[in-house]
């Protein structure tokens, strides 16, 4: 809903500005400044604003690995002894990365390697390790980065 109010602020006259109830994904909005939109960003009032007429550029874009597929192979390299996997690519936007956050405090081996930015978009290479896994709580404010991931 927020990505489309944006999108329809581009078109808009003035300003338009969505107030979420707590942050979400930002996909959005690091994709429209990429491509040149005016936008404003605050995260402790939980809203973005656009600001209408903005001049977009067209670019190529590579479009990196969703993090929930790559998810499956994290732990599948984590539990298997002797595993040792790197995932190429894979999107890292810290909205999203809640489940790297719940591996690591369980003990996986994950390291982030060749970060960088594409089109706005955090991205790294992941490399993963067998590693003994403990238990740990997931609550609070790590499950909306991680809810496609939970079932894993």
């Amino acid at each position: 809903m927020k990505s489309c109010l944006l999108l329809a602020g581009l078109l808009a006259e003035g300003e338009t500005t969505v107030i979420e109830p707590a942050l979400s994904r930002d996909h959005s909005e690091r994709m429209l400044r990429a491509f040149g939109a005016t936008l404003v960003v605050d995260p402790e009032k939980f809203s973005a604003t656009v600001v209408s007429g903005s001049p977009l550029r067209g670019q190529r874009v590579v479009v990196p690995g969703d993090i929930s597929s790559a998810a499956f192979w994290l732990v599948a390299a984590t539990i298997v002894p002797g595993a040792e996997l790197v995932i190429e690519n894979v999107g890292v936007n810290p909205t999203r990365t809640g489940i790297l956050e719940v591996l690591e405090e369980m003990g996986a081996d994950i390291v982030r390697e060749n970060e960088r930015e594409v089109a706005g978009e955090p991205v790294a290479n992941l490399r993963v390790r067998h590693a003994q896994l403990h238990g740990c709580t997931i609550q609070g404010q790590v499950i909306p980065r991680l809810i496609d991931e939970i079932p894993i």
